[in-house]
């Protein structure tokens, strides 16, 4: 073998001994210690060529989704992170380059089974963003989001109804004393969004003049809980609502949070989902007469089948909209009320025509028909006219 020159390094004037690698200098006590330090700051530097030339999906995406996320409202921020989160949680470890679409298809089946077709298009996109981005840096030749197979299933259609008159008499009067009674009457006599009762605080109802003040909204902090702040989904989000009657009897006499946990913070988003089960199921005793217990103990053939109550929180948001429309309130007045930006969104979603306005509308042209008819049969019968 060739015999190697050991490195004579410099002694300062201080004692030390000093090295230089790429223009940074190392130093030690000993000629050893300034060599360690500059072979592990080589180390460092191939290790962080390598993880740039060949990262985790981990890796990479910690460094994209900021990128990406420039610009965006942090609502929507937020939605992105927690959707990264389930694709990191699930494949994570695995090389950018290793990635194959059965295992992107995978996430959506484990982490997104019952969620809406639109929160899964929103994330498929996320991901699909960011490994272009991925092929454009040379890491792969191919997006394996866009592959075929790795399309996700449809997903639900959302709670986007108009709730029945039957279902609206049964949240007015049964279980009015369940602790998510007067947050289910908010979203439905003023149509809040779910993640604008949670933030609510009765504080925030101005009693005298009649109406509500939407300031604070929750986004995702951890899978579980929620933080409060003041940016909403849209820009018209921050916005006064009328205080309807039924909401001001909901909420007289309350104070702090709609729900809280015992520290009087906003309660987590198991709690919320706990509270509305339970309140589900509170009308459901009323419409089966029984609870679920005693039903079990009933013989299985001749047992009527359960009555589910399956109102979602957002059928009573679409509910509102609805209710609003059908009694002639005009269209961007219901935009404003509802906190969007403008009335597209009202009309691809919320403005369901039904049965009730449908039949207003033709009672109200009948009546113009009528009307028109007689004023045609007085002009004819009248002997002055031409």
């Amino acid at each position: 073998m060739p015999r190697t020159k050991k490195q004579r390094l410099k002694r300062r004037t201080d004692g030390r001994f000093c090295c230089v690698y790429h223009g940074k200098q190392f130093m030690g006590a000993t000629e050893e210690e300034a060599l360690a330090k500059r072979e592990e700051y080589k180390r460092q530097e191939q290790e962080e060529g390598y993880i740039r030339e060949n990262p985790t999906v981990g890796q990479y995406a910690e460094r994209w989704l900021p990128v990406d996320g420039v610009g965006l409202r942090l609502v929507t921020y937020n939605i992105h992170v927690t959707q990264m989160r389930h694709l990191c949680d699930q494949i994570g470890d695995e090389y950018v380059r290793d990635v194959k679409p059965g295992q992107i298809k995978k996430v959506f089946s484990t982490c997104f089974a019952g969620l809406s077709s639109e929160y899964i298009t929103h994330a498929r996109s996320l991901y699909a963003r960011m490994f272009d981005t991925a092929v454009a840096d040379g890491i792969i030749n191919a997006n394996p989001v866009r592959s075929q197979s790795a399309k996700p299933h449809k997903g639900t259609k959302g709670g986007f109804r108009a709730i029945t008159d039957e279902e609206r008499r049964l949240i007015e009067t049964v279980a009015t004393d369940h602790r998510m009674y007067p947050a289910a009457i908010v979203m439905l006599y003023a149509g809040l969004r779910p993640q604008e009762v949670k933030a609510l605080r009765v504080e925030d109802v101005d009693f005298d003049k009649g109406v509500i003040h939407v300031r604070s909204f929750v986004h995702m902090e951890t899978p579980n809980h929620y933080a409060v702040d003041d940016i909403g989904k849209t820009k018209k989000a921050t916005r006064d609502v009328p205080l309807f009657a039924p909401v001001r009897a909901a909420m007289q006499g309350k104070s702090g949070y709609l729900l809280s946990d015992k520290n009087g913070n906003v309660a987590s988003r198991a709690a919320w989902a706990k509270g509305w089960r339970s309140y589900q199921y509170a009308i459901e005793k009323h419409l089966n007469g029984m609870t679920t217990q005693h039903y079990g103990h009933l013989n299985k053939k001749t047992r009527p089948p359960w009555i589910r109550f399956t109102v979602l929180p957002y059928d009573l948001r679409h509910s509102f909209a609805t209710w609003a429309r059908d009694n002639g309130v005009e269209l961007h007045t219901c935009v404003e009320w509802m906190g969007h930006t403008d009335a597209q969104m009202l009309m691809r979603i919320y403005d369901e025509v039904t049965d009730t306005r449908s039949q207003k509308e033709a009672e109200r042209l009948e009546k113009m028909l009528i009307h028109m008819q007689n004023d045609m049969q007085t002009m004819s019968n009248n002997p002055e006219n031409p």
